[in-house]
């Protein structure tokens, strides 16, 4: 709702975004627009490469929660087969746990509309064919919040002992007697998505696993599969992400992809996040550009160095007073 033009703010002076790799680049300068330079904090368990390459360039603080909340344990990741993850998640069901089962939002046979979507046909395998002693299911975003509200409400109450899913139940989602999250293939989500859903899980005092599982081939996702299975820290995934995918555009939209900014000595190069002699040299600048902007933040004394930002960024720049 506060997106939207008609919301207006009398002195909107602090912008607090909550789960902010749910939204849009749009979206988040949208709100901080609203008001005259609000302060802004943003959260989240899994920052995204932008993000995080925005962290190293100085235009955000960051602050750091690394333990995990009182009483629960860390989750084990396993990288395994359908069959072996069925097992598994058998096993927990019998010990009166429950499991969800998580599906890319991709219609069956590949198709994108028409056709029952993947998590419906999965659905059906697992209730009649695979547990058909168990409780077992569904949740997509084409259901009524009403009827998806219902089905959370049974899963809360014990009523289901194995949740058939999309992403839907990325964030938001407390299940303490959830011990299973297996995600079919994994190749299909984003690292930030994968470690989102892991956290559906171990949110009571039992030990929870993530199962993954995956028939992708290619190197490249097999790494990035293996490294999510080996890794529980966020920031650690996105920088992993930051080294596959790219940071993104610094003043555009895209959110990964090669980087738009250059740095001109002798010859020109794009940073290179993958080599660590780049990483010191963007910090390096970072403290250059910080003791600059103290001692003359108008660029008074430095007509060179306004120039070139003028020349480089144009009209996006705003150059103010800093009191």
């Amino acid at each position: 709702a506060l997106l939207g033009e008609k919301v207006k703010f009398g002195d909107l002076t602090l912008v607090i975004i909550d789960e902010q790799q749910r939204f849009g680049v749009h979206q988040r300068a949208l709100i901080s627009q609203k008001g005259s330079i609000p302060d802004v904090l943003v959260l989240t368990a899994t920052p995204i490469p932008r993000t995080l390459a925005l962290a190293v360039f100085g235009d955000l603080d960051r602050t750091t929660i690394k333990g995990l909340p009182p009483g629960r344990k860390p989750v084990k990741t396993l990288f395994v087969t359908s069959p072996e993850a069925w097992k598994i998640v058998r096993m927990e069901v019998e010990k009166k746990f429950q499991s969800f089962v998580v599906y890319p939002l991709i219609e069956e046979g590949g198709e994108t509309s028409g056709s029952a979507s993947a998590v419906e046909a999965a659905h059906r395998v697992l209730s009649k064919e695979i547990f058909p002693e168990f409780r077992v299911g569904i949740l997509h975003g084409k259901m009524s919040n009403a009827r998806k509200r219902q089905i959370m409400e049974d899963m809360a109450s014990g009523k289901i002992d194995i949740l058939v899913s999309t992403t839907v139940i990325e964030v938001g989602i407390d299940i303490p007697r959830a011990t299973v999250m297996v995600i079919e293939n994994a190749e299909r989500f984003g690292l930030s998505t994968l470690h989102q859903l892991r956290g559906r899980i171990g949110r009571g005092s039992a030990e929870s696993l993530c199962l993954i599982t995956s028939s992708t081939t290619d190197p490249t996702a097999i790494e990035r599969l293996r490294y999510f299975a080996e890794c529980s820290n966020g920031f650690a995934l996105a920088e992993k992400d930051l080294e596959l995918r790219g940071s993104g555009e610094f003043f555009g939209i895209a959110q990964h992809g090669a980087m738009d900014v250059k740095f001109n000595y002798n010859r020109t190069f794009e940073a290179n996040f993958r080599e660590v002699s780049d990483l010191n040299v963007i910090k390096e600048a970072r403290s250059a550009a910080f003791s600059l902007v103290a001692s003359d933040p108008e660029l008074k004394f430095s007509p060179a160095v306004k120039k070139r930002i003028r020349d480089r960024f144009g009209g996006r720049l705003h150059l103010a007073k800093v009191s």
